[in-house]
């Protein structure tokens, strides 16, 4: 059964479990840290309305979900090693956010809403490998047990992300240090 303990020593068992959880967590956390800063920079740098950045979101998942789409019918087509694909995924989602500090600097309002898009279709890519590199991990008898850990390391990085990113905005943003 699952519980705290057996998840322990599946992360305890095996340093390739254990690197990647950390990974997810990092990954995770990484790529979904604007998530819950996004309305707060469209209304902060753009002077957008409350309409205009609610709706970020839907362009942020619909890229996701095309970034996934698109990474399945590729690799339905033409098999695509599970690693490069995630590292696509985390390059382009590196590139996206260097981008996003350039429009935002620079106060280029018309590239916002396509560099959004372009994060979530980034992190599309990345979620359809690692999911693949995930169901690679396991092993029969105990794909529940990982399954659970995978969404346990999931979980963490997104808890991580929510925190940090508040720290972050006060800290910076909300103090005019930037």
């Amino acid at each position: 059964s699952f519980n705290i303990v057996n998840m322990s020593k599946l992360i305890g068992s095996s340093s390739e479990t254990r690197r990647f959880f950390i990974f997810i967590c990092l990954a995770i956390f990484a790529i979904f840290l604007q998530q819950n800063l996004i309305e707060v920079f469209g209304a902060e740098v753009f002077d957008l309305s409350i309409k205009e950045t609610t709706g970020l979101q839907p362009v942020w998942g619909g890229g996701i979900l095309l970034g996934m789409i698109q990474m399945g019918t590729i690799s339905a087509i033409r098999p695509v090693p599970k690693q490069i694909s995630t590292l696509i995924g985390c390059s382009g989602a590196a590139l996206g956010f260097i981008v996003m500090g350039l429009v935002g600097f620079l106060e280029l309002q018309g590239l916002f809403v396509p560099t959004m898009f372009f994060l979530g279709f980034c992190a599309g890519v990345f979620n359809a490998g690692a999911l693949a590199l995930m169901m690679d991990m396991t092993v029969d008898g105990a794909t529940g047990m990982y399954m659970g850990l995978w969404g346990v390391a999931q979980a963490a990085g997104m808890g991580i992300y929510a925190i940090f990113a508040g720290m972050l905005h006060t800290s910076l943003i909300a103090s005019g240090l930037l």
